[in-house]
């Protein structure tokens, strides 16, 4: 009986996803590693979740709850509505999550949080919203990319805003040729 409980918790510690014991010093990935959609490349991933309505494109390292909060996203149930409708968004644009993630709809039934089922990202009659790069460009993530003033007064670290950052914004922060 031993053994055979040895032989299970060996497996179980050996693992066979992204998050086994083998990948423990590593970073969970990034918003738009998640993401994965044929001949689309990083920089058009980050595009999506963007024009999706996504806060930043990736959120790794940083405080997620304050970028929600200096964003006027505040309530926990609201930051995860918004998280749903990104991911509703991204899905119906015809991205999948990587890595057998589970869909937004699957986190919207998860029995583990019942309160998700009335958040209105959830409802059969949500209002998803449709990408736009007009959302992407004007959003709190390439606003204070691209906007010294509005860095100054939105950033999470003002501190390291600069004209010569504002004047040079990343490119998923560029309008489309």
């Amino acid at each position: 009986m031993k053994k055979i409980l040895l032989l299970i918790l060996a497996f179980l510690f050996n693992g066979c996803s992204q998050y086994s014991l083998s990948n423990i010093d590593k970073p969970p990935p990034e918003d738009y590693e998640i993401w994965i959609k044929e001949n689309q490349s990083t920089l058009q991933i980050k595009k999506a979740l963007l024009n999706c309505g996504a806060i930043a494109p990736s959120t790794l390292g940083w405080p997620h709850e304050e970028a929600y909060i200096k964003s006027g996203v505040t309530s926990y149930h609201e930051q995860m509505n918004h998280y749903f409708l990104t991911s509703k968004c991204m899905e119906n644009a015809g991205y999948e999550k990587r890595w057998g993630m589970r869909s937004a709809q699957d986190g919207c039934n998860d029995a583990s949080f019942p309160e998700r089922k009335n958040y209105p990202a959830c409802q059969p009659d949500a209002v998803i919203p449709k990408p736009s790069v007009e959302r992407r460009l004007n959003g709190w993530y390439c606003k204070v990319k691209s906007d010294y003033n509005y860095c100054l007064t939105n950033a999470l670290a003002p501190q390291l805003c600069s004209q010569e950052k504002a004047n040079n914004p990343p490119p998923e922060c560029l309008p489309d040729d």
